[in-house]
């Protein structure tokens, strides 16, 4: 009967071992997995607030005011908001009907610029 005992005890001893080293293997996946995906929020939320801010200055120069863009492309006043403030990110749709009423290309409106080599 000790010697059942103490294999049971054996067993368990192994098993939280290996619960315990499994646990740290998720820590450390969760970890990196964090990581990256703060990474990628943030370049998207910059690449977002760049976006906006091209758009509120577009917008200001023309002196046309949230809602009178909005009406114009066919979308709320609100959607224009948030894309200015890069809380939404714009279809291709909008990127185009944008672009359309501003009379500009899609690589000027988003700031695409070639370098000195002519590529993009």
């Amino acid at each position: 009967l000790i010697s059942a005992v103490s294999k049971t005890e054996q067993a368990i001893a192994s098993n939280v071992h290996n619960i315990k080293a499994l646990l740290i293997h998720i820590r450390a996946t969760m970890a990196k997995l964090t990581f990256q995906i703060q990474t990628y929020l943030s370049e998207i939320g910059i690449a977002m607030y760049t976006f906006g801010k091209r758009l509120n200055g577009l917008r200001v120069k023309e002196g046309v005011t949230q809602r009178q863009m909005a009406k114009h492309i066919g979308m709320s006043a609100g959607t224009i908001n948030n894309l200015e403030n890069g809380y939404s990110k714009p279809s291709f749709d909008v990127l185009i009907d944008i672009a359309d009423y501003f009379e500009m290309s899609l690589d000027d409106l988003v700031g695409r610029e070639r370098r000195e080599d002519g590529k993009y």
